[in-house]
């Protein structure tokens, strides 16, 4: 079992047992007892929170759990978050619907590229009233998801996907190309095997280059925690290098699959 989040932008609004995060650790234990909980990245910028606990080596009360890992070994399992804040202008306003009565989260998972994201899935979308969208989308054995929040004080895209690739780097470029950010974290929550096959590289780069007119600037290191079992997660912040350049021709180009 695996509960995790970013920071709050606005904790004191949450609600129990959201209030804080010792708050969500003591009612998930309630639950999962023993289960271990960790904050990734800087307590005073961007940081993670994550809870683990693990079927393998835990009983729930009243019985035996099943050993999930003896059923595939060496599984590779992996999950990508990408949380980004603040859109640049143009691309927010996609989400907003307006006085536009045509404007359906069909169009906007079109005009906005996030159907090029996951070229060939089975997408469930929604646009909510009068801004804001969310999608679901299945591609084989992989899901992703998609949560938009396009107010300029509270501007915040959520990506995610356990979608089993060699590399996420494609993936992640595609995305920031699509939302254009103004600072993100991402995060790989996976097993060990997964990371040696080449998930850990994205963590090792100071700068990304996204388009001639986009460049993202790690800032400080990364974080790991090592759970119980072989799962282990990473995570790192990153920021627009300059002032945020205008939307240029890159920005609506064709995109790569980002399956690969």
């Amino acid at each position: 079992v695996s509960y995790s989040r970013k920071n709050y932008t606005f904790p004191e609004e949450q609600k129990y047992p959201h209030t804080s995060y010792q708050s969500e650790v003591a009612f998930l234990s309630s639950y999962f007892p023993d289960g271990s909980a960790h904050v990734l990245g800087p307590l005073n910028h961007d940081h993670w929170y994550i809870y683990a606990w693990d079927a393998d080596i835990h009983e729930l009360p009243g019985g035996p759990t099943h050993n999930y890992a003896l059923e595939e070994p060496g599984a590779n399992e992996s999950t990508l978050q990408v949380l980004m804040q603040d859109m640049h202008p143009s691309v927010a306003q996609q989400f907003f619907k307006g006085d536009d009565s045509s404007m359906t989260s069909r169009r906007m998972t079109i005009e906005s590229g996030i159907r090029d994201l996951v070229p060939g899935a089975v997408i469930d979308d929604f646009a909510f009233d009068p801004c804001g969208y969310s999608m679901n989308g299945i591609l084989f054995d992989a899901y992703y998801t998609i949560h938009i929040t396009p107010e300029s004080d509270c501007s915040y895209v959520s990506f995610e996907t356990n979608a089993r690739l060699r590399s996420y780097e494609s993936l992640i470029k595609n995305v920031l190309r699509c939302f254009r950010p103004a600072k993100y974290s991402v995060s790989v929550y996976t097993d060990r095997n997964a990371l040696e096959a080449g998930k850990a590289n994205m963590f090792a780069q100071d700068l990304l280059k996204i388009d001639d007119d986009l460049l993202y600037k790690r800032k400080g290191g990364y974080t790991q925690a090592t759970f119980e079992g072989d799962y282990m997660c990473r995570m790192a912040n990153f920021a627009i290098s300059d002032k945020r350049p205008m939307l240029s021709r890159a920005a609506h180009k064709h995109r790569s699959p980002s399956f690969a």
